[in-house]
């Protein structure tokens, strides 16, 4: 898939945008209030670090007065592939602080109640500007752009998409890619593999934990290659999001005797299944294949990732699953100090050419017939492909 041109400053898009929640508190109040808990997520699409200090965001809804949300503070860039999300503010204006996002944040100066019609802007300091915009939006454009008090003629990009539900999310798939899709909300987390999930080695299983950079890997289709990073965050039961629980793919349930052992991995981290990446949230069907109940979880626990040459596909407890890819930056991750310890600065990887499925509606007959799913309707899960997959 391309990476999206419609950018600022070579490379700063938008990339996710989640406008109403009732289950998940966003911007730190200790309460879900529907509408006040939008955000916007920006992303880095180039390979270099961009200064996004005084960009401006001006959030507008049904051609009413310009609203200008936030102002991003001096000192902030963005590394390649790393996220700044900009969360509502309460009803009162007293949230200070965004809460379950990873990254770089804020809470907004105003309320991002949505409505319809609505037009996002987001402008450098020199006045160029891109507009994310809901269908029906292009009808205020000209006059929302005049009252945010923008030049029309320093309009450099626009993507136009439907507003998604409650607790969705509007969000290009993969991070600055064309293409826009509604997905469970994600805002910079990463997706990973738990502790004890063994990874295929020249010398046989290995636990995810044990591996270190510089020891070598098998990939699914018989390369030998070392690990350039070994990924490792801590993630919280407390403070995570109930539709991000971690799933478990029991032994044997994708056919063929795969996994050869249970896998455990975040919801949003993909196996590969006929030529395809299917997000591990999709699988989902309450037998073979689970989400991990809390009760299973302690507090705090530890996910890993994977990073070498490139994206590509390695196998975990023998099932095919992916590499590390830079979704939202490894700024995510707990030791992303010792990566630029060792190498200096990031390093953009491309996403491998293969189609991904984040949604139950898009799995072929062949999959949900394996995993006994007869019936999908507007709630069956939908998982990111943004931002982090990691296995534990």
């Amino acid at each position: 898939m391309a990476i999206t041109s419609n950018v600022l400053d070579g490379g700063i898009a938008f990339n996710e945008w989640h406008s109403i929640s009732f289950t998940t508190d966003y911007n730190g109040d200790g309460q879900a209030n529907g509408g006040v808990e939008a955000y916007v997520e920006l992303v880095n699409t180039s390979a270099s670090s961009i200064d996004i200090s005084g960009y401006q965001y001006f959030h507008i809804n049904n051609g009413l007065v310009s609203q200008l949300a936030h102002t991003v503070p001096g000192g902030t860039t963005l590394a390649a592939g790393e996220t700044y999300t900009i969360v509502s503010n309460n009803g009162s204006l007293t949230a200070t602080m965004p809460s379950n996002i990873t990254g770089q944040g804020a809470v907004a100066d105003i309320a991002m109640n949505q409505s319809a019609d609505v037009n996002l802007f987001l402008a450098n300091p020199e006045g160029d500007f891109i507009v994310l915009q809901e269908n029906g939006g292009n009808a205020f454009l000209g006059d929302d752009i005049i009252a945010a008090g923008l030049n029309p003629a320093n309009q450099v990009g626009i993507d136009v998409v439907t507003a998604a539900g409650a607790d969705q999310s509007i969000a290009r798939v993969t991070d600055g890619e064309d293409t826009f899709e509604t997905q469970t909300p994600s805002p910079g987390e990463p997706n990973c593999f738990f502790a004890g999930s063994r990874i295929a080695t020249p010398s046989g299983m290995k636990a995810i934990e044990e591996l270190a950079v510089g020891d070598q890997i098998m990939t699914a289709s018989g390369r030998i290659v070392p690990i350039v990073w070994l990924a490792r965050q801590t993630l919280s039961t407390k403070f995570g999001r109930p539709d991000a629980l971690p799933v478990r793919i029991m032994a044997g349930a994708l056919g063929e005797g795969l996994p050869i052992a249970d896998l455990t991995l975040t919801a949003d981290h993909a196996v590969v299944i006929d030529g395809v990446l299917v997000n591990a949230g999709v699988l989902v069907n309450g037998t073979t294949i689970v989400t991990v109940p809390l009760t299973e979880l302690e507090n705090s626990y530890t996910v890993y990732h994977i990073e070498i040459d490139e994206h590509d596909v390695i196998l975990a407890e023998g099932l095919p699953t992916e590499s590390f890819v830079d979704y939202t930056g490894r700024d995510a991750f707990d030791n992303h100090a010792e990566y630029l310890a060792m190498y200096g600065g990031d390093r953009l990887i491309r996403e491998m050419a293969l189609p991904r499925i984040t949604a139950r509606r898009l799995m072929p007959p062949s999959l949900r017939a394996l995993l006994g799913i007869h019936h999908v309707t507007a709630d069956s899960p939908e998982t990111s492909p943004l931002n982090t997959r990691c296995a534990a």
